[in-house]
């Protein structure tokens, strides 16, 4: 079994969120909200919060997980305040408010949930990600997540078109920058996809 050293020397199986996402699969709902609450109550403990916080400096740049994107975001720390702290997105420069507890204060790696066939449900998609689904002509549509929903997820194609589309239609592009055949147009190319 694979393990990942953390920044605070210790150590952990590789997959460990698989195995933790594996079991928590396996509860019942009572008893996943009782886990919630545990876990909640373990990141709003002041000492946590009051570690976090020690590490966050205003102007240094740090990396923070977005729940809503499911992905890990860049970020220029504007101002620290008691519980939160004020951030600038990099890459688009937007500004957030966010939990100190969702910085990445150890650098610690953040593995995304990898599945185990070709179709994709919602914890393995991220905001950014390319995927590819077939629409109902039967021509392969490949794009980028813009959004994700509950059941659905927002992409924007090449051509523009935006689609919602079921996560369980998705299926991941390994390699965007390639060319890739369909049916029914010659080849697509990812050269002037609007980011």
């Amino acid at each position: 079994m694979k393990e990942i050293e953390l920044a605070s020397g210790q150590t952990m199986p590789e997959d460990l969120l698989s195995q933790l996402r594996e079991k928590c699969g396996e509860l019942s709902a009572f008893q996943l909200f009782q886990l919630r609450h545990e876990i909640d109550q373990m990141l709003s403990d002041p000492d946590r919060i009051n570690s976090a916080r020690r590490q966050v400096r205003p102007g240094e740049v740090v990396e923070y997980f977005h729940p809503e994107e499911n992905r890990c975001i860049a970020a220029l720390v504007e101002s620290c305040h008691r519980t939160r702290v004020s951030v600038r997105h990099l890459d688009d420069g937007e500004a957030w408010r966010i939990e100190y507890v969702s910085i990445n204060v150890d650098d610690e790696p953040t593995p995304r949930p990898m599945g185990s066939g070709a179709k994709l449900c919602r914890e393995q998609i991220a905001v950014g990600d390319m995927v590819g689904f077939t629409d109902k002509q039967h021509c392969e549509r490949i794009g980028k997540v813009i959004k994700r929903n509950p059941k659905t997820a927002g992409i924007l194609c090449e051509d523009g078109t935006r689609w919602r589309v079921s996560y369980s239609y998705l299926f991941s592009i390994l390699d965007a920058d390639s060319t890739v055949k369909t049916q029914h147009q010659p080849s697509l190319t990812f050269d002037d996809l609007p980011e």
